[in-house]
């Protein structure tokens, strides 16, 4: 079940990224930071999930 939490935070965190490039060849540059911000949570949180539970 652990690997399968950081599977899923990888995938996240791959989906997010694509998505906020798209964002930032559009032009919505700030939007785009936010995203990537977000993005990088998601190995945290699976890496916190991971040992703490």
């Amino acid at each position: 079940m652990k690997y399968l939490i950081i599977a899923l935070a990888l995938y996240l965190m791959y989906y997010t990224f694509t998505y906020a490039l798209s964002l930032w060849k559009s032009g919505n540059k700030f939007a785009s930071a936010v995203i990537i911000l977000m993005a990088a949570c998601f190995p945290v949180l699976a890496m916190l999930l991971f040992f703490i539970r």
